[in-house]
């Protein structure tokens, strides 16, 4: 069963973490995860404001000075030792986390918006479903006051809701990346038309390494204009050969559009898939997403999302012809900036592997695009779950609203069983 957000109290979705009062700890008490004997202590002030660009959603429900009450906060400590703690803003949008040890912390905040809340808003902020936010900051001996702007979280049209790209189909089984599909969903109340859109995978200099940095990088991911990608693939159609109802079907992109159950048991039939891309075997009853980037995949099969970073994006219709074109330090074959008015959604995963002895870059893509990554993706010995988005309410004849802050530890969680083509 896809997990369901059904109040703000159940919007904690973090693996592991400990909700508690605003207050979190006992200042006299031992630090939290074990330590003492001398590890240092501090405290961390949020206020959460919503930035100006949402500011008529603040105004609408009265939120004085932008700032937000009642909101779930999350804070998770990525140095080692790892631990997550979670409470909620007072009413003047402000929340303290006392007696954190030092370190390197991710920030992921939501506050759902009540469905009273909802029909104040303005028709332009109509599909407005909740206000969140993700970032990251470095704790050091002397803590935090940090002021974290929020945005308007909007539920948006095409949007990723299910990811699955294994590297194998069973825990023991040999390196086999072809099995993988990617399910898109219509989150709007109305038909989109996937004629011409393009989905494709994000800008793949992700990671630090010994011969790159993220920083080296940075003109690309974080360009506020679009998003930089090599894989870029075409829906087929003229204009309304292709329509998605509101909510009524799961759409599934398959690598390769077969039965992968010869290979494992864990696989998928995908052989009933909705498209899949041209590369790799060809089922002829299967629709193909045209490759219109400026790279097929090395292994000679569709778009394997699998690795770090794991970055999907949708975008509208729009000719692949005019998009620019850069060849970035350390490639051979250039990118393709999908402009920022096009896309539609974007989603974020990586892993860190025990074979992989790199970094992830703190930004795939620009935090207009998406605001925070997460670590969702399965390991490297355990394949079976898949990513999925979760639900945030139902509507008239049952039809889901997904969650869409942006925040992917807040919007996705690592689930069983994979549900391709269905949104249960």
């Amino acid at each position: 069963m896809r997990p369901a957000v059904s109040a703000l109290a159940a919007a904690v979705i973090l693996m592991g973490s400990c909700t508690q009062d605003v207050v979190l700890f006992d200042t006299s008490a031992p630090p939290p995860g074990g330590g003492g004997g001398g590890v240092t202590r501090v405290s961390l002030t949020l206020t959460l404001v919503v930035e100006a660009a949402d500011s008529s959603v603040a105004t609408a429900l009265g939120w004085a000075g932008g700032r937000v009450p009642s909101a779930d906060v999350t804070v998770r400590r990525t140095t080692a030792p790892v631990a997550t703690y979670s409470a909620t803003t007072d009413t003047f949008g402000s929340v303290r986390f006392d007696s954190l040890l030092t370190g390197n912390y991710e920030i992921s905040t939501l506050r759902l918006l009540t469905a009273a809340e909802a029909s104040r808003l303005a028709p332009s902020d109509a599909d407005v479903d909740a206000v969140a936010a993700g970032g990251a900051l470095s704790l050091g001996d002397s803590g935090a006051v940090r002021t974290v702007g929020v945005y308007a979280s909007r539920r948006g049209s095409l949007v990723v809701s299910e990811y699955w790209f294994p590297t194998r189909v069973s825990t023991t089984g040999d390196f086999y990346p072809y099995a993988g599909y990617l399910e898109l969903y219509n989150n709007a109340d109305t038909t989109v038309y996937l004629d011409g859109m393009l989905v494709g995978k994000a800008l793949i200099a992700g990671m630090e390494t010994s011969i790159s940095t993220c920083a080296e990088y940075e003109p690309w991911s974080l360009d506020t204009l679009g998003i930089w990608a090599q894989y870029i693939y075409q829906f087929p159609g003229a204009g309304t050969e292709f329509p998605l109802p509101p909510g009524q079907t799961a759409l599934v992109l398959a690598t390769d559009a077969i039965d992968h159950r010869v290979v494992g048991p864990e696989a998928e039939n995908l052989s009933s898939a909705s498209f899949e891309f041209e590369t790799g075997p060809d089922n002829p009853f299967v629709p193909d997403l045209r490759n219109v980037g400026t790279r097929i995949h090395p292994w000679g099969n569709g778009v394997v999302y699998y690795g770090t970073p794991g970055v999907p994006f949708i975008a509208a219709r729009v000719d692949p012809a005019i998009l620019p074109v850069f060849l970035m330090p350390h490639f051979t074959i250039p990118h393709m900036r999908i402009p920022a008015a096009a896309v539609l959604d974007v989603a974020g995963f990586y892993a860190t592997f025990p074979s992989v002895p790199y970094t992830p870059c703190p930004h795939y893509v620009h935090p207009r695009f998406l605001r925070q990554a997460a670590d969702l993706m399965p390991r490297e010995d355990v394949w079976v779950p898949s990513i999925q988005r979760h639900v945030l309410r139902t509507v008239s004849a049952g039809r889901r609203v997904l969650l869409r802050t942006l925040v992917m530890s807040r919007d996705f969680a690592v689930t069983t069983p994979r549900t391709p083509g269905a949104v249960p």
